[in-house]
């Protein structure tokens, strides 16, 4: 459930959807709409730069801080799924 916190970010989302792909293209179809919201998306996420990042895409954040430490442990997903056994057994 969405919280009016969030709504700020989403807004700002489909404002930038809005200018950065929709008034720039002409669509000639679904597939086509698909094909540029896809590779816009992927750009978003990965490499726009991001002010919280001190003004690197997550990419080159990653590549210079995420080397410098381990990554943390996760369970095997085998460990969850016996862990949560007794759990899902019960009626």
């Amino acid at each position: 459930m969405a919280t009016p916190e969030e709504n700020a970010y989403i807004e700002a989302l489909h404002s930038n959807v809005q200018r950065e792909v929709v008034e720039r293209y002409e669509f000639e179809s679904i597939y086509h709409v698909q094909m540029i919201l896809s590779r816009y998306y992927e750009w978003y996420n990965n490499h726009r730069k991001h002010g919280s990042l001190g003004r690197k895409s997550p990419e080159q954040f990653l590549l210079q801080y995420g080397q410098k430490n381990q990554p943390c442990k996760t369970e095997k997903l085998s460990e969850i799924v016996s862990n949560l056994n007794p759990f899902l057994s019960k009626n």
